[in-house]
């Protein structure tokens, strides 16, 4: 219900992971565009599939003004889950960073921060590249980001309020 009222879809639906015994939660994050139809995956076409790689932290299906639509969400427990300076691309780099740059001059209207988009923010962008490539084939998307408070973990800094998140 909480999904439905911050984001007004109706009849939300999780789609649920696959298992994996070699898991130790026995599940697998749903991974690329596998949540897909067959037929809505092949709207999106092999151009814009290579760039899209990212691990879901959970994905669901509800309906938005009457057309189906995806939930893709990203959850966070520790600040530096958030960014990173670390090179991204790998060998693909530059063409990554020319699709990054086609979303955000899009979604932006500013252009020439596609580079910006393959520094620390690069998992955000990255997310936001699906969200947009989703949407221009016609297939309705949002973003959902969840910030834990109060994790435990010593390796990271855990936020224990809403104030520390927004520092």
């Amino acid at each position: 219900r909480k999904v439905e009222n911050a984001t007004g879809l109706s009849n939300v639906r999780w789609k649920q992971f696959k298992f994996s015994s070699g898991s130790k939660t026995f599940d697998v994050e749903l991974k690329k565009l596998e949540f897909l139809t067959r037929k809505e995956r092949e709207s999106v076409g092999a151009k814009y599939e290579k760039h899209l790689n990212p691990n879901w932290d959970a994905v669901a299906e509800g309906i938005l003004n009457g057309k189906k639509t995806y939930v893709l969400v990203e959850a966070k427990a520790h600040i530096e889950e958030v960014g990173n300076n670390s090179e991204h691309g790998g060998s693909r780099k530059k063409e990554i960073s020319k699709a990054l740059e086609s979303a955000a001059n899009d979604i932006t209207g500013i252009a020439g921060i596609g580079e910006e988009w393959m520094g620390q923010y690069y998992q955000l962008a990255n997310r936001l590249y699906v969200q947009w490539v989703l949407n221009k084939s016609g297939i309705s998307a949002i973003q959902l980001s969840l910030f834990f408070c109060g994790d435990v973990n010593n390796e990271y800094t855990c936020p224990k309020t809403r104030a520390e998140w927004q520092d």
